[in-house]
C-alpha cells in the first residue's frame, strides 16, 4: 500500500493562497480541529497531486484543518471508495519545529475508525462518520498487521503525548509536516499526529481508483 512523502512540490505563494483562503471563512467545524471545507483550493490541489501519484484515481473532496494540540490515531478509510488515498499537505506550523504525523503500518479495511486510547476527551470531539473506539488500536479485533510487541523507543519518543503502552504492537514512519511538502498515503493505514506544541494548519485531500 502506498506511503510516501512528495517534497517542495507546492510553491510558496500557493501555500500563502491557501491559508488565505482558510482565514477568508466565516466558520469553521468544531472546537478540538478547526476544519473547512477545501473549496477552489482542493480543486487546484488536485490537478496538482495527480501529477505526482501513479495510478487512474479522481479528487473527491477535502478539508482545512487547524489545530493546537496532537490527534488521535484514525484511519480515513470508506468501504463505498474501494481503494482510496489520503493526501496531507501542510500549510503554516507556529510556535512548533516541523511535527511529525506517523503512518502505522498497521491497517483496518473497515469504515473509519478513532480510537480514544482511554482518554477522557471523547466527550468533546465531534467525529462526523468515524467510529469511536474508547480503546487502542492493538486491541481492535479488525485491525491488521499488529507486531504484538512493544512499539519502537524512537517511535515512541514522537507520541509520548500518550502512554506507551497506548501504542504496543504498532509500527510505522514518520513524517516531518513541512509547508510545499505533501504526503500520501492508503487510507487503511492507522495514523497520528506527533508531539507538539503550537498551532498547525494543513489541507486533507482525498481521492479514490476509478473503476
Amino acid at each position: 500500500m502506498i506511503k510516501e512523502q512528495f517534497e517542495n512540490v507546492i510553491t510558496p505563494d500557493f501555500v500563502q493562497c491557501m491559508i488565505d483562503d482558510y482565514n477568508s471563512r466565516e466558520s469553521y467545524q468544531s472546537d478540538q480541529m478547526k476544519k473547512a471545507t477545501a473549496g477552489a483550493s482542493g480543486e487546484i490541489m488536485s490537478k496538482i497531486v495527480l501529477k505526482h501519484i501513479w495510478g487512474d484515481w479522481e479528487y473527491t473532496g477535502g478539508n482545512f484543518y487547524k489545530h493546537t494540540k496532537p490527534y488521535f490515531p484514525h484511519t480515513d478509510f470508506k468501504k463505498e471508495w474501494n481503494e482510496s488515498l489520503r493526501v496531507v499537505i501542510p500549510l503554516s506550523i507556529v510556535g512548533a519545529t516541523h511535527p511529525s504525523l506517523v503512518v502505522f503500518d498497521q491497517w483496518v479495511d473497515e469504515d473509519s475508525v478513532t480510537w480514544f486510547l482511554g482518554m477522557q476527551q471523547k466527550k468533546s470531539l465531534k467525529l462526523g462518520k468515524n467510529i469511536p473506539i474508547e480503546g487502542k488500536p492493538y486491541e481492535y479485533p479488525g485491525v491488521q498487521g499488529l507486531t504484538n510487541e512493544p512499539i519502537d523507543d524512537d517511535l515512541y519518543e514522537l507520541l509520548s503525548w500518550a502512554p506507551k503502552e497506548s501504542w504496543f504492537s504498532l509500527s510505522g514512519d514518520a513524517f516531518k509536516l513541512i509547508p510545499g511538502s505533501m504526503l500520501v498515503f492508503n487510507n487503511k493505514f492507522i495514523h497520528t499526529t506527533g508531539n507538539f506544541q503550537g498551532t498547525k494548519l494543513g489541507l486533507s485531500l482525498h481521492f479514490k481508483r476509478k473503476t
